[in-house]
């Protein structure tokens, strides 16, 4: 059921320093893309995204894109560019919940052909396309597994073994209030990269990444407090950071968006400290199945959206020496955009509204001081 009206398509989506990223819903016989720049392609299919390249860094583009609903034209502004080629790429993707069998508050939006598959489809369909981009590693960042069953650890399993670039992993809530916490307790050391200490420190050219286990066992809330003296000496460096995590940050005593994160004094705190340490941090989150972008005591917080639901996304990050650029990107795959719009249906149709966020909230650079 929707009460509030789908957002109208073709629509922009993405972009990073040269290219751009549109989706079209419910346009039968697809779409024709062309830029003034000569870009001609047309896509056959009736639910779908395509990535227009080539784009001058940091400039307005106009996009023209034909279909069965007529004619719109996309005004599509790249990101600026940062000083040389990329000198490390990798992607991340949080809240797969493989295993779920649907979404929304009473779980009742299914996909009709895919089924219980559909998150699974989406997080393959993801991982391909983050390869593909040129991830030279692969963080999954919480709620990877839905009830912590067997069969979707299994499935991670594959997952995992499918790619050939460092994947690492991180609890969520989902891992950490398991519904089977004995098979959570074999089958998550066994699938991450490395270490599985709450604070893994992995330096990267010209970056360190920063993974932060945040859960609270038996609970679906997350918490700083046992972490902050380790993250703190993580984050002492002269090299700029980048902390992945799962809960989101809140510094107010309560919550004010659902689902819960970590919230409070101790928030307050290790963000001011942390900014004192290393001016050059970034800290990007999941949990929330939306995307944001906040900056709170000097320090820029990311929330991303999941792969499995409505926008249905992966990110993708390129370090250069002086900052990072994060963009992220719909799943490119006709049978995940189907299903993207079917679960934008959630909260009446306001979840395709709120779960996207802006385009500045996907899509920016960060520059090191």
């Amino acid at each position: 059921m929707r009460l509030v009206p789908a957002p109208a398509t073709p629509a922009l989506f993405g972009v990073d320093a040269t290219s751009a990223q549109l989706y079209w819903n419910a346009q039968p016989g697809g779409v024709t893309v062309e830029t003034l720049a000569g870009h001609s392609a047309t896509y056959d299919d009736a639910f779908g995204v395509a990535v227009v390249e080539g784009l001058a860094p940091g400039k307005d583009h106009a996009i023209v894109v034909r279909s069965g609903s007529g004619e719109r034209v996309l005004n599509a502004h790249t990101l600026p560019a940062l000083e040389g080629p990329p000198l490390y790429r990798f992607a991340t993707m949080n809240d797969l919940h493989i295993g779920a069998q649907g979404f929304g508050a009473t779980k009742r939006i299914r996909d009709p052909q895919m089924g219980s598959e559909a998150w699974l489809h989406c997080a393959q369909r993801g991982l391909e396309t983050a390869l593909a981009w040129g991830a030279q590693a692969i963080v999954l960042k919480g709620d990877i597994v839905h009830r912590a069953e067997e069969p979707e650890w299994e499935a991670l399993e594959e997952l995992v073994a499918s790619a050939d670039v460092p994947v690492y992993l991180l609890r969520g809530n989902h891992e950490a209030y398991a519904e089977r916490p004995k098979a959570t307790e074999r089958w998550f050391p066994q699938l991450a990269e490395g270490s599985t200490a709450p604070v893994q420190v992995v330096d990267v050219p010209s970056l360190r990444l920063v993974l932060a286990d945040t859960t609270v066992a038996g609970t679906h809330t997350g918490s700083v407090a046992a972490i902050a003296d380790e993250l703190l000496g993580a984050v002492d460096t002269p090299t700029p950071v980048m902390v992945l995590h799962h809960h989101h940050l809140g510094e107010l005593p309560f919550p004010t968006h659902y689902p819960k994160g970590i919230h409070g004094r101790d928030v307050t705190r290790l963000l001011r400290e942390v900014r004192k340490a290393n001016p050059n941090v970034m800290f990007a989150s999941g949990h929330t199945h939306r995307h944001r972008r906040r900056t709170r005591h000097g320090v820029t917080l990311a929330e991303l959206g999941s792969p499995g639901d409505h926008p249905g996304t992966w990110c993708g990050y390129s370090v250069h020496s002086n900052g990072i650029s994060q963009s992220a990107w719909r799943i490119d795959d006709p049978a995940a955009a189907q299903w993207s719009h079917r679960a934008s249906r959630a909260l009446l149709g306001a979840w395709a509204y709120w779960a996207p966020g802006r385009l500045e909230d996907r899509c920016f650079n960060v520059q090191w001081r």
